[in-house]
This record gives C-alpha cells, sequence and structure tokens, in this order.
C-alpha cells in the first residue's frame, strides 16, 4: 500500500465516527458529489434509497479506493457546503498522530494535500446569461456595439420605463431548508427507533417483573413445606422417645407381675367397677 492510500485510511479510520455523527449528506451536496465525478449516477441513486448511515458508508468506501484529489474535493465540497467546520476538522488532522499508518514529514493533511495537489484554486462557475431586453432603438445594445453592463440594481427596479431582471446566484441559505427537511426526517427516523427500543424494554421489565413475582410465591410455599417438615421431625423424635422409654426394662419383675395381675382382674366388660383389697 502506498503512502498516499495509507493516509487516506488513517484518516478515514479516526474520524469514521465522526462522521456518521454529523455529517448529512442532503440532496445538494450528493448532487453535488455526482457533478464532480466523485460519485457515479447510479451510486447517486442507490444513497436516495438508503438509510443516512448507509449512505455514510458507501461514501467512506468511495474514499477509501480513490486517491488524495478525490478526497480533497469532497472535502471542497463541504467547505463550500454549511458543513465546513467537518472539513476544517478533518484537514487540521495531525498525521505524525498516525504513525500506524504514515511515515511523514508533513504535519497535517492540509500540508500533504497542497504539496501532493498544490494549493486550493477557486472554480470557476459560468455566470448566468444576460437576459436580453427590448428597448427603444436609441438605446438598443447590439452584437456589434460593446455591451455596456448596467450597474447592480435591485430586482424589477425601473429605468427608463423598462424593466431589468438580474438572476441572483444560489447561496449557502437556499441549502437551509432542504438541510432542515433532511434533518426532520432522520431526527423523526431516530425517534421511531428510540421508541420501538422503549417498547421492548417495558415488555422486557415485565417479564422480569412476572418472574420475580412467581418467584416470590415459589419461595413462600418453600417456606411453609419447610416449616410442614420441620414439624414432622419434631413429631418424629418425639415418638422416637416415647417408643425409647416403651423398650426400656422394668425395674422389677415382681413388680410387673403385680401390676398385671391387676390389670387382668379389671372388670373391663362391667360398668361398674368391682374393689378389692390388696
Amino acid at each position: 500500500m502506498s503512502l498516499e492510500n495509507r493516509i487516506i485510511h488513517g484518516v478515514l479510520d479516526n474520524h469514521e465516527g465522526f462522521l456518521r455523527r454529523h455529517l448529512v449528506l442532503t440532496p445538494t451536496v450528493i448532487e453535488e458529489l455526482r457533478r464532480r465525478v466523485i460519485i457515479t449516477s447510479s451510486t447517486k441513486d442507490r444513497m436516495a434509497k438508503v438509510s443516512p448511515d448507509a449512505q455514510i458508508t458507501l461514501l467512506i468506501d468511495i474514499l477509501r479506493r480513490r486517491g488524495i484529489r478525490t478526497l480533497a474535493k469532497f472535502l471542497r465540497i463541504l467547505k463550500e457546503s454549511l458543513d465546513g467546520w467537518i472539513a476544517d476538522k478533518i484537514l487540521s488532522t495531525d498525521l505524525r498522530v498516525l504513525n500506524k499508518y504514515t511515515l511523514t514529514d508533513d504535519r497535517t493533511l492540509t500540508d500533504f494535500i497542497i504539496r501532493v495537489c498544490g494549493p486550493p484554486t477557486p472554480e470557476t462557475k459560468p455566470e448566468p446569461p444576460i437576459k436580453q431586453t427590448t428597448e427603444p432603438a436609441a438605446g438598443r445594445f447590439t452584437i456589434n456595439n460593446q455591451i455596456q453592463r448596467p450597474p447592480k440594481q435591485p430586482r424589477n427596479e425601473h429605468e427608463g420605463g423598462m424593466i431589468y431582471f438580474f438572476p441572483t446566484p444560489p447561496t449557502q441559505i437556499a441549502e437551509v431548508p432542504g438541510q432542515v427537511q433532511h434533518l426532520h426526517h432522520v431526527f423523526e427516523e431516530r425517534n421511531h427507533q428510540i421508541s420501538n427500543t422503549l417498547s421492548v424494554l417495558k415488555q422486557e421489565e415485565q417479564a422480569i417483573k412476572d418472574i420475580l413475582e412467581k418467584n416470590v410465591s415459589e419461595q413462600r410455599h418453600l417456606n411453609k413445606n419447610q416449616m410442614a417438615i420441620h414439624d414432622i421431625s419434631r413429631r418424629l423424635q418425639s415418638i422416637h422417645h416415647e417408643a425409647g422409654q416403651l423398650l426400656k426394662s422394668a425395674p422389677n419383675d415382681d413388680i410387673v407381675r403385680k401390676r398385671l395381675h391387676h390389670l387382668h382382674e379389671v372388670p373391663w366388660n362391667s360398668t361398674k367397677p368391682r374393689h378389692k383389697m390388696i
């Protein structure tokens, strides 16, 4: 990879997130990119059908494959639009901190562009044609005679009973409504995405609440079962103790015999007990 390509890749990698956050490709900017042969007509049509983030992805991929002159033309377009501050930030990139990509003596990207492409020159735009007006024969302009341009006057100003119309060149202010409308669409799309995300989060929150309530119910049921098991264990211990007392041997066999003898003499079937002297 040549030094020029390394610099282009380094600059674009360093500012890709910045471009995605701040750059808005309005229809006017896209048309200017096509007019200056940075993108093709098919790419322009494709950009009109995709999201703003996908437009930035297409543009960055094109700039990676093209040379430094294409990148300079792109930054020149930004300078001429309302996004000149974005171009200034990219042009002020310090190439010395991109030692991962470059080994150059140029300090900034502006220095490198000037060294490779030369200083920027203003682009000459064709002047709008002068609209000829019909005047009396004495004051009519002809092709053979020298054309004298009247001084600049306000629009629709009367002079000698005739009306002169001088079309004003488009300014940057004319691009403001289009950019504002594009930003409005972008904000609406982001608002729709945020609303969908909030809806999903609310559903997940409700699902988590249901799971927590179910866990609390199961925990209460488990505590109830543990208390029942503890009560059963306590009763089993009591039965075990009583059974142990019954299995103990009597202290004297004669006493046991006498007790059994008295039990046998008890009238179990009679209603009135018979008392005997012991």
